[in-house]
């Protein structure tokens, strides 16, 4: 089985701690973070993704891929979007959609074909899970990418409530805890060589998606401290140069 490599992130980073959010590429409750420089970090590649089946041949062309940036991007703009999935606009990342995206729902059964079906499929999700409980929480629980390759998976979870008459009224006027269910997938998305997402398919969680996000998620958090002192040198340096202009 042929092995790969995590995306090389650190020169990524420095391109999205560049980005601003504004209201074409993200929402107003997202905020970017910021992200890696220069030496590359590598990790095995999950063998369940469908472009690790094959070999890599020697002499074989270069196969067209999105852009490092464009993946970086869109991992970004979905770190935004999805704690507030229930009730934010998800235009930025439908932006990047193309017009004939294919979803495929391995969990629940569904499909659905173009962007606008796709926006009817999210309007009943959203309409569903409000109409069975009052208390509906998303969450970001990580996602990872890999270079030369198209695909960002993201791992999201659903906190919501078992839905019932009671579910309703507070527990100190019914005397009864309502059960809390916890739902979560993994969404695999595909991305063309321009930079377009043509296929999403929401499955199970795996333990090495758990993995490879953990080490993904850690690398930014680490990068992000390193940016931190970095930035902070710089500005301890700026104010003394301003201070020593002053004094002369």
């Amino acid at each position: 089985m042929a092995s790969k490599n995590l995306l090389q992130l650190r020169p990524l980073f420095r391109h999205a701690a560049l980005l601003k959010p504004t209201p074409s590429n993200l929402p107003g409750c997202a905020t970017s973070f910021r992200t890696v420089s220069a030496s590359s970090i590598l990790f095995n590649a999950p063998v369940s993704s469908e472009s690790y089946q094959k070999f890599v041949q020697p002499n074989t062309p270069p196969k067209a891929v999105p852009k490092k940036e464009t993946l970086l991007t869109i991992d970004w703009i979905l770190q935004g979007l999805t704690p507030q999935f229930m009730k934010t606009r998800l235009q930025p990342i439908f932006e990047k959609m193309d017009p004939d995206l294919e979803f495929v729902d391995e969990i629940f059964g569904y499909r659905a074909k173009g962007v606008s079906q796709l926006g009817v499929h999210i309007t009943k999700v959203r309409s569903y899970f409000r109409w069975k409980s009052p208390y509906n929480k998303t969450a970001h629980k990580g996602s990872y990418l890999f270079e030369d390759d198209k695909y960002v998976v993201l791992l999201w979870g659903l906190e919501t409530m078992e839905s019932s008459f009671w579910t309703y009224f507070p527990s100190f006027i019914t005397g009864k805890e309502t059960p809390v269910r916890y739902l979560e997938g993994a969404l695999h998305f595909t991305v063309s060589p321009e930079g377009k997402i043509t296929k999403i398919v929401n499955r199970k969680i795996t333990e090495r998606d758990i993995k490879l996000a953990k080490e993904f998620g850690d690398l930014k958090i680490s990068e992000n401290e390193r940016f931190d002192k970095e930035d902070k040198k710089a500005a301890e340096a700026e104010l003394k140069e301003k201070i020593q202009r002053h004094d002369g």
